[in-house]
């Protein structure tokens, strides 16, 4: 299984759980997930519940919650929370459509008509953009770069764990898609890091063993 939605709370991902079971698409909760590797390091995602999905379950998944906020927005509570939204807020929701429900983007998008504002394609494809940049690569963690490398030059297998996973640690997208955590320049840094720390844990063993 993949992640499929990530939230900040374990009801929320059980409701999304209990609606997708009743079309029979299984689903696992994970809680405060993370990588071994990474207990050490800041992990690339904040949020602390993800609900994952089978791949080919995915677009059924998608299918689904669009079908269900069709037929929610044909007559909205006018005391939902939206209402109270500013455009400002609207347009953040519309603008970064992966982390609200099908129903929440939806409703965004027709109070902003209903108040007589324009929704700049161009504008929210570029903020989708940069959105998705921020996802792919992550930040930069030039001090845990630093430390490795430290470590790597003592021998010590935490120099060597924290190059393997700058440079090859991967994680999934809102959409499925895979795809490495870390910068490009990060992971060659890694890759260098990792390799600097097997020469140096070697060449201590082996001068161990040659002064046995």
């Amino acid at each position: 299984m993949i992640p499929y939605k990530t939230f900040f709370n374990r009801e929320a991902a059980q409701e999304l759980q209990e609606i997708l079971g009743e079309h029979d698409i299984p689903s696992t909760i994970v809680e405060n997930f993370s990588s071994v590797t990474l207990t050490f390091l800041n992990n690339p995602d904040d949020s602390n519940v993800q609900l994952l999905l089978k791949q080919s379950d995915i677009e059924k998944a998608n299918l689904l919650l669009e079908q269900l906020a069709e037929v929610e927005n044909g007559d909205p509570d006018e005391n939902y929370y939206l209402y109270d939204f500013t455009e400002e807020e609207l347009y953040e929701i519309v603008a970064n459509a992966d982390e609200w429900s099908k129903y929440d983007y939806d409703l965004a998008n027709k109070l902003l008509t209903e108040r007589g504002k324009d929704i700049d394609i161009n504008s929210l494809k570029q903020s989708e953009q940069k959105q998705l940049e921020s996802l792919v690569y992550g930040k930069s963690q030039s001090m845990w770069l630093v430390f490795g490398y430290i470590f790597a030059l003592m021998g010590g297998l935490l120099g060597i764990a924290i190059g393997w996973n700058f440079w090859k640690l991967r994680k999934t997208l809102p959409d499925g898609t895979e795809v490495y955590a870390y910068k490009e320049r990060d992971r060659i840094h890694g890759r260098i890091i990792f390799i600097l720390g097997v020469a140096v844990l070697a060449t201590i063993i082996c001068l161990k063993i040659w002064h046995g």
